[in-house]
């Protein structure tokens, strides 16, 4: 069991889903760190001290006194599906990078892999706030 003894489980092996990590993260050390946390834990938590709903609700927003009824811990999914959707016009790029996958006969056919082009909308994404204070390595591209 893990520090909240809650474990994630998925349903099904096809709930597993692949997420492209933004430059901005890896610059910033993210999967450096996420190797680390691999090597010491079996738990396969990132961040082991976080429910993360719970503490971006009660801690996070309170503490930034930006905790309001409109914005809570799904307001980031929000946020992300319109900042993709301002990136790409692709409704099912939309929906393979949020991990949705449309419904009907057409999604067992392909590969759920992402595309080369749906790994360039991430790249293509930015927030409205930037993260390069954090920067730990150059981009190498």
């Amino acid at each position: 069991m893990s520090h909240h003894e809650h474990k994630k489980t998925t349903k099904t092996t096809s709930s597993f889903r692949q997420i492209p990590v933004h430059d901005d993260l890896i610059r910033c050390g993210f999967l450096d760190y996420v190797e680390t946390r691999k090597q010491g834990t079996s738990d396969g938590r990132i961040f082991p001290d976080f429910r993360y709903s719970n503490w971006w609700n009660q801690c996070f927003l309170p503490s930034l006194d930006l905790k309001t009824d409109q914005l809570c811990y799904h307001s980031l999914r929000h946020g992300f599906r319109d900042l993709l959707r301002e990136a790409t016009p692709s409704q099912e790029a939309v929906d393979r990078l949020m991990g949705h996958w449309r419904e009907g006969t057409g999604k067992i056919y392909g590969s759920r892999d992402l595309l080369p082009s749906e790994t360039a909308v991430i790249e293509s994404v930015r927030p409205p706030v930037t993260l390069a204070h954090l920067f730990c390595q150059p981009l190498n591209r």
